[in-house]
């Protein structure tokens, strides 16, 4: 009787010890920079292993009572782990995933610079709009490499590699205009006589040849601008000027132009042609004359 009793008394004991020995984990995956609930993501501790739903919540039963380690992963996230105390009272965790802050500036590569007040910053299919300020900001980004595309109306595309490290990034970046932009500005320049100004616009090889002081006469005794409309605009592989006698390769378009002018007792008078431009290593477009000295 009392061996029966012993076996007795051993099972229930055994049975306390097995129910005590293992707890339920809860608890919740979010983001490092927004505190966002992650949907998806993959929670493991030992063999047991979950998903996170919509709100980014949990639950591993029977998880064995002791010092544990959890791992969490997720798309776009580098995995996590951390050791923790499995316990039937322990609070619910909380993940927080590392990502990537973001926020920056965009200024203009021009000969007069003005504010980049409108466009996008992309990474991935992340769109940053930029504001009037010509900033730029976002949250919730995956580290490690990544490409980043500066768009705004009449600048040229920018791409560039960038490295985004876990927390905040600070991303300042430039955009040059484009070479149709810069031949308006150049027409605005000589059309209200600022000539300092508008002399900034001819290429370098230009400039060697002419002084200011011979461009701004020769300029000045030719009629007034009174219109300028553009027209298409070509690539060109290879490019020899009849101005400055030297052949340009790399980055030199082509562009129609129509040009209404008005000279004193001949009224307004249309020039219809083609202009060349070369984009140099500063990021800017340069005037090339083609015209016999």
């Amino acid at each position: 009787m009392l061996r029966r009793l012993g076996v007795c008394v051993a099972a229930v004991c055994a049975t306390v010890a097995i129910c005590g020995c293992s707890s339920d984990i809860s608890g919740h995956v979010v983001s490092l920079t927004t505190g966002s609930p992650i949907s998806g993501a993959t929670v493991k501790v030992g063999d047991a292993v979950a998903s996170t739903d919509a709100s980014g919540a949990f639950l591993l039963p029977a998880v064995k009572n002791g010092p544990q380690t959890v791992s969490v992963s997720a798309s776009g996230y580098p995995e996590s782990k951390a050791g923790f105390q499995a316990s039937g009272d322990a609070k619910p965790m909380e993940v927080k995933l590392t990502d990537s802050a973001v926020s920056g500036s965009v200024t203009e590569i021009a000969v007069e610079p003005k504010r980049v007040a409108t466009g996008t910053v992309s990474i991935g299919e992340l769109e940053m709009p930029i504001d009037a300020n010509g900033t730029f900001s976002a949250r919730g980004l995956a580290t490690g490499e990544a490409t980043l595309t500066v768009e705004s109306p009449d600048h040229d595309t920018r791409v560039i590699a960038v490295t985004l490290k876990p927390g905040d990034n600070a991303i300042e970046t430039t955009m040059s205009i484009t070479a149709k932009e810069t031949y308006r500005r150049f027409n605005a320049a000589e059309k209200f006589a600022r000539w300092k100004t508008a002399y900034k616009y001819m290429h370098p090889d230009v400039r060697k040849l002419v002084s200011y002081k011979k461009f701004k006469s020769m300029n000045a005794e030719d009629g007034t601008i009174v219109s300028l409309k553009l027209g298409d605009q070509r690539t060109v592989r290879k490019f020899t000027s009849k101005y400055t006698k030297k052949i340009y390769r790399g980055d030199v378009v082509q562009i129609d132009r129509t040009i209404v002018m008005q000279y004193p007792g001949y009224g307004n008078l249309t020039d219809n042609t083609s202009q060349y431009w070369q984009r140099r290593d500063d990021g800017m477009w340069y005037f090339i004359w083609n015209f016999n000295r």
